[in-house]
């Protein structure tokens, strides 16, 4: 198990290892924005040229301004903020993947599904990108997550817990993809028909608690 983490890390920082020199041909392409434009947040500014081209494209600053932090974090170095970030999500992401496949096929399954993940090829190469890929993966997985936990909550208060916890995560996923909300329907949807079922008023509470909380996140601006 060790060697397969060992390895995978290995594989993720390979740009660092050998000195890959990553030149960005397109300032105004996905990768540039978030190349140039981490560098330039992490410095206090940000170039009329790169704030354009979000202003077209909004969902791309929030993984701009996060790649910035790890800018800072790594005292400058675009290359190491890139593969520590996207590390680190990775890592995050393989984790909440183990929970899951635990949760619904046993352990030996999430065992699997992990070493798999360790060294998927498609993960490797996605950490070497100044793209919100890996990090819009470790979102999904976290929305999982909580959706398979308010479904087995069993007291009250937990389960009111996890659908805030939800709305607040789909909130902020949605920042870096509009996606996330389907999730939402799909939740209200289930629950719903647990309420027809059981006729209790909870999963009603969760739902309003849900939506509201993700609906009044959303109206943040950034």
């Amino acid at each position: 198990m060790a060697i397969f983490f060992i390895v995978g890390i290995i594989f993720r920082s390979l740009p660092l290892i050998l000195n890959w020199n990553y030149t960005c041909i397109n300032d105004l392409s996905d990768t540039g924005v978030h190349y140039f434009g981490a560098q330039e947040l992490a410095e206090g500014f940000l170039g009329d040229n790169i704030v354009t081209y979000e202003k077209m494209y909004p969902y791309l600053f929030p993984y701009t301004f996060l790649l910035s932090i790890f800018v800072r974090l790594c005292f400058g170095h675009i290359d190491c903020a890139i593969i520590l970030s996207n590390l680190f999500f990775d890592y995050c992401g393989i984790f909440l993947l183990y929970k899951i496949l635990h949760e619904m096929k046993g352990k030996k399954n999430a065992v699997f599904g992990m070493l798999i993940s360790l060294v998927n090829p498609f993960s490797i190469i996605a950490c070497w990108c100044s793209l919100n890929l890996i990090v819009v993966n470790f979102l999904l997985l976290l929305v999982i997550t909580i959706c398979i936990n308010i479904i087995h909550k069993k007291t009250n208060k937990q389960f009111l817990l996890m659908c805030f916890i939800l709305g607040i995560v789909v909130a902020f996923a949605n920042y870096f993809r509009p996606l996330f909300s389907v999730v939402l329907i799909a939740m209200t949807i289930i629950l719903f028909m647990r309420y027809l079922k059981d006729k209790e008023r909870t999963p009603i509470l969760g739902i309003l608690v849900m939506i509201c909380t993700m609906v009044i996140l959303s109206q943040i601006t950034i």
